[in-house]
């Protein structure tokens, strides 16, 4: 969080969750995103949980819906779909600059 909070205001804090769909903590994750998207709302946060294989996540929709239209949830259960998930949120993003290599 401390690269977002000083980078510039330029930058569009965006957060990409895959997960196996197996969590043993509860409803933390989705208590942090809340909180991430409430800190970083009006900087245009986005988030995209991606399920991979399993058969379904709950907890997954809930981190993606705690972002309400700025969350996005897919499960993906093969490796195609997964490339294609991936493609598909790279076509929604621009890279101004090195930034990504800060983390």
């Amino acid at each position: 969080m401390h690269q977002i909070n000083s980078a510039s205001a330029n930058y569009t804090p965006l957060l990409i969750f895959m997960s196996d769909g197996h969590n043993g903590d509860g409803d933390v994750p989705v208590q942090k995103i809340r909180s991430m998207y409430q800190n970083y709302q009006t900087r245009g946060f986005k988030c995209y949980t991606i399920l991979f294989r399993t058969a379904s996540s709950p907890r997954l929709q809930g981190m993606a819906q705690a972002c309400g239209a700025d969350g996005s949830y897919t499960h993906s259960v093969d490796e195609i779909q997964l490339v294609q998930t991936f493609s598909h949120i790279a076509s929604q993003c621009r890279v101004l600059d090195t930034m990504v290599k800060v983390f």
